[in-house]
């Protein structure tokens, strides 16, 4: 999916959410171009960042990096999910309250790299990971937490 050289384009929120992207994102040479966090967006580059190439639009839409951040930053997890996760700020342990059945739990370093892919129920051990900011994705939602 490309979308370069648009020299009107100042937003992508008015693309479906439900886009169904595959292969790669590039978005670059859009000189108005300011708000890239749109849900479809933020879905892949959560789900695939490597397969993304964001440049030479406005800041806050020039890189891959903040757009990662606008995704965190949007994210209000009393409206975007029915699960209870905690703690947050969570040391060894992260739960996860509500899951229907055992999912895939991914977590994303704030510059989109994949740090850990684990199935879950309900309890994630977090040990092996370093302290830090994290993204994480299960059944299409995005929640940020911090691992202290």
């Amino acid at each position: 999916f490309r979308i370069y050289e648009n020299e009107s384009l100042t937003n992508l929120l008015d693309i479906p959410n439900d886009l169904a992207l595959a292969g790669q994102l590039v978005v670059y040479d859009n000189p108005k171009l300011l708000t890239c966090q749109a849900d479809f967006v933020c879905n892949f580059i959560s789900n695939t960042p490597n397969n993304a190439l964001i440049t030479n639009n406005l800041n806050g839409c020039d890189n891959v990096e903040q757009i990662i951040q606008l995704c965190i930053n949007n994210i209000d997890e009393n409206s975007k999910t029915p699960y209870n996760i905690y703690p947050n700020p969570a040391n060894d342990l992260l739960t996860i309250d509500g899951l229907p059945k055992s999912i895939k739990v991914d977590f994303y370093s704030l510059n989109g790299e994949l740090i850990l892919s684990t199935y879950t129920n309900k309890t994630i051990d977090l040990s092996s990971l370093p302290n830090g900011n994290y993204t994480i994705t299960f059944l299409n939602n995005n929640i940020s937490i911090i691992k202290l």
